[in-house]
This record gives C-alpha cells, sequence and structure tokens, in this order.
C-alpha cells in the first residue's frame, strides 16, 4: 500500500464537510470525490462529531468501488464494511464495529427499517447512523421510492454529504431532490411544483416539460452556493480523446421501412407480423432497432432489416484490447457472431473476463453501457466502439470514462456508428452537444452565484474573487494585483 495525500482542492472539500455538515460535491469520474467523503467521514469519526457514517449507492461502486479506494489509502484502509447479500449477512454486518458501512440503493428501505430509522426504534443495541454520504446521488433526482424512504429520516443525519459527476444531465429542475437530501429543503422548499413555478415556466403542460425562466439560473444557483464544492477536472492531463463517427447509409428499401415507421407507427415485416409503436418512447427504440438493422415485434421475435452495421464493423482494423459496446441482445448475437473468440462482461464471471483482457495479445471484449459504469478500469484498452449511439448521456459519458480516466497511457479512440437520416443522429446529438451545455451552465451558476470577497491585511485593497475561495488563499497571495486561480480571474481593486 502506497502512503498517498489528498490535493489542496480536495483538502478544501474535506473542510468543507467538515465544517458545514452539508455538501453537495461535485466532480468528474477520478477526481476524487470518494476518497474526500472517506477522509472527511474519517476526521468526523475521529473527533467525534459523529459516531457511525452510512454510505449508500448504486451496488457496484458499493461493493467494489468504495472498499478498494479504502484499501488503496493508509488512513482509511479497511475502514468500510458492505451491508450486501441474504438478510443475515447484512444484519452480520451491520453488528460490526466498524463505522463505516455501506449499503446500495436497493437495500437501503430494508436497513432503515430494520435499524428503526423509520421508526424511531432501537434495534439490537445496533449503534444508529448520524451521518449519511449519497453516491451518485442523481439516481434519486425525479425522487421515486428510494427518495421517499431516505427523505422520512433525513434529520437522523446530523452531517449529509451527496456525490455526483454531473447532476444535471436534461433540466436543471432534476436539483431539486438532490439538493433536499443535503438540506431538508432550505435552498428550494419541500414542495416540487412551487420550486417549479419560482424557477421555471411549463412549455408542454400535457407533458410537464419545464423551461428555466430567464435570469433565474443565477438565482437558482445562488440558493445552492454555500452546499456545493466542485472538485477540479482533470481532463487537461488525460491523453487526447478522439471520438469518430462512422455513417453508413441504409437501402432504399430499408429507408421505406423506417420511414414507414417513423410516420405511421407501424411496420409490417415480412412475415405479415405488425410491429406496432402504441407511444413516442416505443416508437423512438423502434426506430432506433431498425437504423441498427433489426426490429423486435411485440412478442419479442427479431425480424433482420440489414448488416450494414456488421459491414462497418468488419472495417474496423482496431483488434488490441478492443472494447465494443452494445444496447441490444440482437447487436451482442452479431458481435459474438462476427468476433468468434470476444468476451463479454455481463456480471457473471466479471473478474475472470477483466484479467483476460488485461493481458497481452488481440482481444475483444463486449459491454453493455449499463454494466460499465461507476469505477470499472478499462485503461487495458484505447479503442472502443458502439454499435449505435446511446441515448442517456450519463451512460454515454461513463461509458467513455472506463477507458478515457486516469491511468490511461494512449490516446483514446472511440468510433459511433451512426445510421445517415436516422434517429441516430439525434441520439449523438443529445449525448454530446446538450450534456456538456447543462454541466457548464452549471459550472457557471457556481462561479457567478458564489461572489466572495476577502478583506486582507494589505492595506486598504480589497481582494474581489469569482468562486468560492478561502481567505487563506487569499493571504497567501503576494504582490500580484492580478492573477488566475483554477480558471477564475482575480484582481485586488483599490478601495
Amino acid at each position: 500500500m502506497q502512503t498517498k495525500m489528498l490535493n489542496q482542492e480536495q483538502q478544501d472539500a474535506v473542510t468543507h464537510i467538515y465544517e458545514t455538515g452539508k455538501s453537495f460535491i461535485i466532480g468528474q469520474m477520478g477526481s476524487g470525490k470518494t476518497i474526500v467523503a472517506l477522509t472527511a467521514a474519517d476526521e468526523l469519526l475521529r473527533d467525534d462529531v459523529v459516531k457511525r457514517v452510512l454510505v449508500v449507492g448504486p451496488s457496484k461502486p458499493i461493493t467494489d468501488v468504495w472498499p478498494k479506494e479504502c484499501d488503496e489509502w493508509e488512513h482509511i484502509a479497511h475502514a468500510l464494511v458492505v451491508c450486501e447479500g441474504p438478510p443475515h449477512i447484512r444484519v452480520k454486518a451491520l453488528k460490526t464495529s466498524a463505522k463505516i458501512i455501506g449499503v446500495s440503493f436497493s437495500n437501503l428501505k430494508w436497513l432503515l427499517h430494520f435499524m428503526g430509522l423509520t421508526d424511531n426504534l432501537t434495534v439490537n443495541r445496533i449503534e444508529q447512523f448520524d451521518m449519511i454520504i449519497v453516491d451518485e446521488v442523481t439516481k434519486l433526482k425525479a425522487g421515486g421510492a428510494i427518495f421517499k424512504e431516505l427523505r422520512a429520516c433525513l434529520n437522523k443525519f446530523k452531517v449529509r454529504v451527496v456525490m455526483s459527476a454531473n447532476p444535471v444531465s436534461e433540466n436543471m429542475n432534476q436539483l431539486f431532490y438532490q439538493q433536499m437530501i443535503v438540506d431538508e429543503g432550505e435552498a428550494f422548499g419541500t414542495n416540487k411544483q412551487v420550486f417549479l413555478n419560482n424557477f421555471f415556466f411549463s412549455t408542454d403542460q400535457e407533458r410537464r416539460v419545464w423551461q428555466l425562466s430567464a435570469g433565474m439560473g443565477e438565482q437558482l444557483m445562488a440558493r445552492m452556493a454555500k452546499y456545493l464544492v466542485e472538485l477540479p477536472d482533470y481532463v487537461k492531463d488525460l491523453p487526447a480523446l478522439h471520438i469518430d463517427e462512422m455513417r453508413f447509409d441504409l437501402s432504399p428499401a430499408d429507408y421505406i421501412h423506417y420511414n414507414t415507421m417513423k410516420s405511421d407507427s407501424v411496420l409490417k415485416t415480412g412475415t405479415a407480423t405488425q410491429v406496432v409503436a402504441d407511444n413516442e418512447a416505443i416508437l423512438k427504440g423502434k426506430l432506433t432497432q431498425i437504423a441498427c438493422g433489426f426490429v423486435y415485434d411485440d412478442k419479442d421475435k427479431v425480424h433482420h432489416i440489414h448488416d450494414e452495421v456488421q459491414n462497418m464493423l468488419a472495417h474496423i482494423t482496431l483488434r488490441d484490447h478492443l472494447i465494443v459496446v452494445y444496447q441490444f441482445r440482437e447487436e451482442l448475437k452479431r458481435a459474438l457472431k462476427m468476433f468468434k473468440h470476444a468476451r463479454v462482461l455481463n456480471g457473471i464471471n466479471d473478474a475472470n473476463v477483466l484479467a483476460w483482457f488485461r493481458e497481452d495479445g488481440d482481444k475483444v471484449l463486449l459491454i453493455h453501457p449499463r454494466s460499465a459504469g461507476h469505477g470499472l478500469d478499462l485503461t487495458a484498452s484505447h479503442a472502443m466502439v458502439f454499435m449505435s449511439p446511446i441515448w442517456s448521456r450519463d451512460l454515454w459519458r461513463q461509458t467513455i470514462g472506463r477507458i478515457w480516466r486516469r491511468g490511461q497511457k494512449h490516446e483514446v479512440h472511440v468510433i459511433v456508428l451512426i445510421g445517415r437520416d436516422t434517429v441516430h443522429e439525434e441520439m449523438l446529438h443529445r449525448s454530446e452537444i446538450v450534456k456538456a451545455k447543462h454541466f457548464e451552465t452549471l459550472k457557471d451558476g457556481m462561479k457567478s452565484s458564489a461572489q466572495e470577497a476577502f478583506t486582507t491585511g494589505r492595506g486598504d485593497y480589497t481582494l474581489k474573487a469569482e468562486g468560492s475561495l478561502r481567505e487563506s488563499i487569499a493571504q497567501a497571495w503576494d504582490n500580484e494585483e492580478k492573477l488566475s486561480y483554477k480558471g477564475v480571474t482575480v484582481e485586488w481593486v483599490k478601495g
């Protein structure tokens, strides 16, 4: 085990958690969110500020990423016990002396009820939790059953930390439930409709489509400013990322199939079976399938449309640790037929599959976006091919982040196969441009709303700064009249 130290930004984030007890940590994959939260928890436990810490998140990070992170840092080695598996194993984990317990979202309801947190009970003399860390808090952006269970007992946790790589994937109103976990409604209240009316306007009442009202972005972020901590992006230190689009054309007959489905929401296959899309969401799915070369009917039977994706794959010469991303079972079936010796990362025997993939030689690994998130390190590869674009911006970013992350030593090449003049082009646009727009909006809002002025010992000069800058940092600046810190312009103003 190597002795590692947190950088200054990470130490500042730890201080924020310790001093405020309510923190919303934003940072890209690999920025150190996990070790920041664990270090803060360790310091709070050592100083008897809190007695026990509950870490909640998706299953894979809880069972793999968090324990691994603990083992890699000397000051928190073996600090966390995972509360997963059958009920009797979970009970055993809770009865240990461990001060940090990790549980998945899927087992959170069980734990809260077992511990009596929802009923103000003391169960089996098990020490209760008074600090909570929620990883991947965007999973709760729509509220839902898990959020409601957690909301009922938030006041039991005197320290609350939530973390996300990108809390806004589609609309700023997704911040409502995430922020409530931090402050129990202090920033935005506890009524979602009132929040929407205050900051947004409806563009479609029937579909509940909301857009941010003019000038409301800064006000919204100002409400969150004191809770937000942004860890710096390390992307500038990574090798170059190249994303290339390889387009293919459908045949005239296939475009007829596609456009018929698009206009009529019905397609008659060669076997006289009708493929019907009852609503817009199903229609998008069927159009995606047709662009990929097949379509499922209502009985889940596959109907062949074209082989253009396989033809494109055949022209890709990168076979040294190549990752091929599929979405549909039919895509997986076709990829396995093309790459005879490929293996699949599907939650079954993954450790052995990964060990095989990291060995020397030509290897092809097939992954689904949902099996490729949350801390998975695939930097043995620097080439990835998407058999089709994906709708989810979060999954798009996370999947690429498996190979374009710290530890990558080569330039990364990502190829996306796209059917020309199909829904594929809309999907790619959503994945790249719209997500970037919202993430920059969030960061800009943080900077513009968190303006601070520091008065130091420099006579009649005041330091004007954009961003959440600490006075201790201000005092470290000598006689510079203007400088740049973390991309933020800082200047001394007379008087």
